[in-house]
């Protein structure tokens, strides 16, 4: 197998997963896990994540690991995935809105 077709099996498995997580399954997550997810689909890094919600990185960083575990996903791409597929469930009012993120 190729390089390019291991990185689109690995693509289409992270993305399949993704879909696969009910939104009944984000119940789970406290309501800062959901926040975090919700900015998570804007694409920033962890440091830029942190300044935005007012937290320390290292508090991103364990919010990431939390949802990671809670959601069954084994990757950030996964969670991003997830925050991407369910932005719409994942948005609460009062909350800084996220990054625009172009889907287009």
């Amino acid at each position: 197998m190729s390089e390019i077709q291991a990185i689109l099996r690995a693509t289409s498995t992270a993305v399949s997963t993704a879909v696969a997580v009910e939104a009944a399954a984000l119940e789970t997550l406290t309501a800062r896990e959901r926040h975090v997810l919700w900015v998570l689909g804007g694409g920033e890094s962890n440091r830029l994540l942190a300044r935005r919600l007012g937290i320390a990185e290292r508090t991103v960083k364990a919010h990431i690991t939390s949802i990671t575990r809670k959601l069954e996903l084994k990757s950030r791409v996964e969670v991003t995935l997830v925050s991407l597929h369910h932005h719409d469930l994942l948005g609460s009012p009062g909350l800084p809105a996220p990054p625009q993120v172009d889907r287009g």
